[in-house]
């Protein structure tokens, strides 16, 4: 009898543990970034590819994730099409790249991007498409700051990493 159950309790507690999976609170689609120091995480990334509405040579690119209130963005135009590889701010041929970040900080909307001040060091962005399929898309993002016009104030983004699912 003692053995009996020895080999019962070592058959639940083998099924209890081979059913425990791990989870995370992280969602799977996400954006990930180092905001002033902290990791942000903006969820529900998702990712467009369409044709440009004034020059059908040219196809627009959107990685978005977050909130209506809090989110980001990475929009790239190109004639080219898109593979994995490189994309940067400062490139205009055969491709142009903005990043933007949209922050509600409790009073109203703030919207810093990759346009930068008149003058001194301007906002340069690295995109690094790992991989690409026709419903996901993964990616790096290295750079230095965004800028606010209207409040004349940055905020330091230095890097990032998306997997995004295709917006239906």
């Amino acid at each position: 009898m003692k053995n009996c159950l020895t080999v019962l309790g070592i058959v639940l507690t083998s099924i209890f543990l081979a059913s425990c999976t791990k989870s995370s609170n992280e969602p799977v689609y996400s954006f990930k970034t180092k905001i002033e120091g902290n990791w942000v995480t903006y969820p529900d990334a998702k990712f467009t590819i369409s044709p440009n509405t004034l020059d059908p040579s040219i196809s627009d690119l959107l990685i978005s994730a977050g909130t209506e209130q809090n989110n980001i963005n990475i929009f790239i135009q190109s004639a080219n099409g898109y593979a994995a590889g490189g994309f940067n701010t400062t490139d205009s041929i055969p491709y142009r790249m903005q990043v933007s970040l949209f922050k509600d900080d409790g009073n109203y909307l703030k919207i810093f991007g990759s346009a930068g001040p008149a003058t001194g060091t301007q906002p340069y962005y690295v995109v690094i498409i790992t991989a690409i399929t026709a419903t996901e898309i993964r990616g790096t993002i290295t750079g230095n700051f965004l800028y606010n016009n209207y409040d004349v104030e940055s905020i330091n983004f230095t890097e990032g990493e998306f997997v995004a699912t295709k917006n239906q």
